[in-house]
């Protein structure tokens, strides 16, 4: 491993996942079972009209068994959210392991975030649903694990510009622009298009712009 890869077990901006060990031993996968259901129907309906019921029906375990797990709906609403923000923030870590070189681990984050939320459409919706952006309950857990995200890319960013491969003023609004890039490219790419190019055509466009430069010409800083 590179010098200045960012270690997976010492990285300070990658949150650690929330699932309680104890559920996990009891019965793994069942947490995650009613989360990804939670998701699905929270993505397609509007939040009064997602049913516990119904959750507990889709996700196989009896409304006892969900209620012991989530008290409210509200209480799963917020642990949906926190854990599509923590599998996100897995998928990068695990992502750019592979490499120490500054364009490719932004390349590599990008399609490890493009692929798991093509797999999980789901989480991708209920982090952009409406009341994700007003959820007052558990806000503060929330909002640390959605800056971990920004601040992971902000940290490729300071690196690479430490290490003479960018030129970038603000890491912090570089960070924002480049998930805002990999939300429009999940909304409007075709379900059918591989995921390989569409990173890479983010980290082109985003890296080099669009503005044309002569041989030789230094890019602008932003």
């Amino acid at each position: 491993m590179g010098e200045s890869q960012v270690r997976a077990d010492s990285n300070p901006v990658v949150p650690p996942a929330t699932v309680d060990a104890s559920q996990q031993e009891e019965r793994p996968g069942k947490r995650e079972r009613i989360l990804a259901a939670a998701a699905r129907l929270f993505a397609a309906n509007e939040y009064h009209r997602v049913l516990m019921d119904e959750i507990a029906e889709r996700s196989g375990v009896g409304k006892g068994t969900l209620y012991r797990y989530f008290e409210t709906k509200e209480d799963l609403f917020v642990a949906v959210l926190g854990y599509a923000l923590d599998q996100t923030s897995e998928r990068l870590r695990a992502g750019i392991e592979a490499t120490a070189d500054p364009v490719e681990r932004l390349r590599a984050a990008c399609v490890q975030a493009l692929r798991f939320f093509r797999e999980n459409d789901g989480l991708f919706h209920v982090l952009n649903h409406e009341r994700a952006l007003r959820c007052a309950r558990g806000s503060q857990e929330l909002e640390a694990k959605r800056k971990a995200l920004r601040l992971f890319a902000e940290a490729m960013l300071r690196e690479g510009r430490d290490r003479g491969v960018f030129s970038v003023d603000d890491p912090a609004f570089a960070s924002t622009m480049l998930w805002g890039m990999v939300r429009a490219a999940l909304r409007s790419a075709p379900p059918e298009e591989p995921l390989e190019p569409i990173a890479a055509r983010i980290v082109e466009l985003f890296t080099r712009g669009v503005l044309a430069r002569r041989e030789g010409e230094p890019p602008q800083k932003g």
